[in-house]
């Protein structure tokens, strides 16, 4: 955890000092604008079978580079927290990190400058832990782990607002989620044994609400 959070802190650092050089500034020059958003995932899918993800608060910082009045491409990085459960048991609850990389392109449909309605979208992969799932309790033995791997794929499509240097966007996240289901048999009362059964590919699908500010 402090080394992803760690390596976030320094992402944002190095892009603050890139704009920091002069290329280019907000009030006259938009060759090159830094945006950091903030928002929460909310209506999430799940990330394993019986594996449901209550909520995402997430953090996001990218580099535009201006290639006409309207549209901009650029990279940028993010960092969001998983706070699972298992449906129907409030006992197994945790969170995993993920840390998407992507490239990013947005189109202004209008003036820039002033109010105006845009498309945003982002691709790339996604970093992030891997956490095992006991699914092991007291009141159910015998029951399958979950070991959730550490990456994917990831993208964003999202529709936004924006207001001078402010922006709102709202649109859907979606990152890929490869896991394996590991068998966790009782041998005795104090032994088990443990198997891999299956590896299984997903997605998990977030609605996204964000907030963001153009530097």
């Amino acid at each position: 955890m402090k080394r992803v959070v760690f390596t976030l802190l320094i992402a944002l650092a190095l892009l603050h000092n890139v704009k920091a050089q002069g290329i280019g500034t907000f009030s006259n020059d938009f060759s090159m604008s830094h945006v950091v958003n903030v928002g929460m995932g909310v209506f999430n899918s799940a990330i394993a079978e019986d594996i449901k993800v209550n909520n995402q608060p997430m953090l996001s910082t990218s580099l535009l580079f201006e290639l006409n009045p309207n549209l901009f491409a650029g990279c940028g990085v993010a960092f969001s927290i998983w706070n699972y459960s298992e449906e129907g048991d409030a006992k197994l609850n945790g969170e995993y990190y993920s840390v998407p990389v992507f490239v990013t392109a947005r189109y202004f449909f209008g003036e820039r400058r002033k109010t105006g309605l845009f498309f945003d979208a982002k691709i790339g992969c996604r970093l992030g832990n891997t956490i095992t799932i006991d699914m092991l309790t007291e009141a159910r033995t015998g029951q399958d782990d979950r070991i959730i791997n550490g990456i994917g794929l990831y993208s964003n499509i999202a529709i936004g607002l924006s207001y001078r240097r402010f922006e709102l966007l709202m649109g859907m996240d979606i990152q890929g989620v490869s896991y394996d289901v590991i068998d966790h048999s009782v041998v005795t009362a104090t032994r088990y044994h443990r198997d891999l059964e299956e590896s299984i590919t997903t997605t998990m699908q977030t609605f996204v609400i964000q907030l963001g500010y153009w530097f």
